[in-house]
This record gives structure tokens, C-alpha cells and sequence, in this order.
């Protein structure tokens, strides 16, 4: 595509993270070395998802959440049972889509109490399905507050993070203040959510951290963070001339405002 358009009219690529596009995309910034590639900003929180995905004990509640769903949608009966007792489906997850398994854990959240009514109902007692193994390991966790507790405590730890995911993954598109804006809320979300928790927020944050430097690092974020915030300042030396004067029409036309306003268009243009 590039090759296609025209190098001279490229400035910047964004691709998602997989290694045959960062692969094609050394090749063409190798041959002009002001191309810079980007990646893409939904699909590298949900990288981040990922790995944070990988702590133990994330890894062990998604885990447990799995089993007890494929117990409860391997049999079609159990499965009427369940959409009768809590009133519809869970949320599939996506294997390529780590935001999914959050989703799918909320899912689980939203129904706590009718889960936990249905576990104790004598429909379900007399059924063969919680005389199995997986059975009773799954009515186990679902009955007792423990297993709750900890899968409240995951979906927690990633709400932040995933109001992040929203905000990227939108039709709209972000311009790069925009990000780096709701990325410095992000972080102050997380030193509230974990103030007492030095260990915890340093865990999450280097994660989140070092992926952010490979959207930022090396391509022309900062750059043009750096450009719009310039042109606010002009606009605000320019509004502050305004009303400076007791007659704003003679100030608008003043040479110096005239000069403010035109670098003012052109930098919010570039």
C-alpha cells in the first residue's frame, strides 16, 4: 500500500502488534527513515489485558470461570436450567480478544445473586449434573462467597483498564492528546484503586507502562502531542489579546492577533 499511495505521501503506518506486520513495516522505515510505524492503541491495551491476564491470580479465577461455563453449556438441560434460573446467557469470551474474558467474568457478576439462589434450589439438588466431579466444584464456587469475592476483586483490578480499551476501540477517531490525556487519568485511577497498595500498582503500571512506550517511543505522538498543545497556547494568547482591549473587532484585526490566529489554524491543521 504504501508502494501503491506513494512513500512521499505516508508519514506514518499503524498496524496491529503481530509480528508479520512489525516484519513489512522495519522493511519500508529501513528505506525511509521518515515513515514511522505505529501500533494500534485498542489492540495494544488489549496486549496489556493479556499479560495481566498471566498473574496467578487472574489466571486462576479466569480459569475456574471457564470450567464452571463449559459444565454449564455441555449439557443442553443444564443449560435451560441455568437461562431459566438467572434470566439469559453469559458472555462468551474471545480467544483473540482479551477483553472478552473480563466481559465474560462480568457477566458472572451481574447474575451473583440468582446464581447462588439457583445453586440452592431443589431442582437443581436433585439433578444428576452436581453429582459429578466438575459438578460439585463448580456448585462449590458458586454457592460459597470466597470464589465471588475473588472474581469481584479481578474485574476490579481491570476496570480502569478497560474504560481505556473503550475509549480506543470507538468509531471515532482519537487525536493524540486525546490518549495520552485518558492515558494519565488511567494511571491516576489506578493509584486510587490501589493508594494502600504500593506492590499491586507498581505490578499493573509496569505492564501498562511498557506498552504504552511502543505506542509513544519512536513514532510521532509526542511530536504532535507536543504540536496541539501549542496551538492551545497560541489560541489562549490570542483570546487573551481579545479581551485586553475595550474594542475587540481592533484588536482581532491587529497584525500580531492576525499572526497568532494564522499559525494558530495552520499548527491545528498539521
Amino acid at each position: 500500500m504504501v508502494y501503491e499511495i506513494g512513500p512521499m505521501y505516508v508519514v506514518q503506518i499503524v498496524t496491529d502488534n503481530g509480528s508479520n506486520y512489525k516484519k513489512a513495516c522495519r522493511m519500508v522505515t529501513k528505506d525511509y527513515s521518515r515513515i514511522v510505524w505505529q501500533p494500534c492503541v485498542a489492540h495494544t491495551i488489549n496486549l496489556m489485558l493479556k499479560q495481566i491476564g498471566e498473574f496467578p491470580e487472574h489466571e486462576a479465577v479466569i480459569s475456574s470461570a471457564r470450567s464452571i461455563s463449559r459444565w454449564l453449556y455441555n449439557h443442553s438441560k443444564l443449560h435451560a436450567m441455568m437461562k431459566a434460573a438467572i434470566g439469559g446467557e453469559l458472555v462468551k469470551w474471545n480467544a483473540t480478544r482479551f477483553g472478552t474474558n473480563y466481559l465474560f467474568l462480568e457477566s458472572f457478576l451481574r447474575r451473583k445473586e440468582k446464581f447462588m439462589q439457583w445453586m440452592g434450589s431443589p431442582e437443581l439438588q436433585r439433578s444428576k449434573y452436581v453429582t459429578t466431579e466438575i459438578g460439585r466444584y463448580a456448585h462449590g464456587c458458586l454457592s460459597g462467597l470466597t470464589w465471588w469475592q475473588n472474581l469481584q476483586t479481578v474485574v476490579d483490578s481491570v476496570q480502569p483498564l478497560y474504560g481505556f480499551l473503550r475509549f480506543a476501540d470507538q468509531d471515532k477517531f482519537p487525536i493524540l492528546s486525546e490518549v495520552i490525556l485518558r492515558y494519565n487519568i488511567l494511571r491516576h485511577e489506578y493509584q486510587s484503586l490501589f493508594q494502600n497498595d504500593e506492590a499491586s500498582y507498581k505490578q499493573y503500571m509496569s505492564v501498562i507502562d511498557r506498552r504504552m512506550r511502543d505506542v509513544s517511543d519512536g513514532t510521532y505522538m509526542n511530536a504532535g502531542n507536543t504540536l496541539v498543545a501549542l496551538a492551545f497556547h497560541l489560541l489562549h494568547m490570542f483570546i487573551e489579546l481579545m479581551f485586553e482591549s475595550l474594542t475587540c473587532s481592533g484588536r482581532i484585526e491587529s497584525p500580531h492577533a492576525l499572526r497568532i490566529r494564522h499559525w494558530t489554524k495552520f499548527i491545528s491543521r498539521s
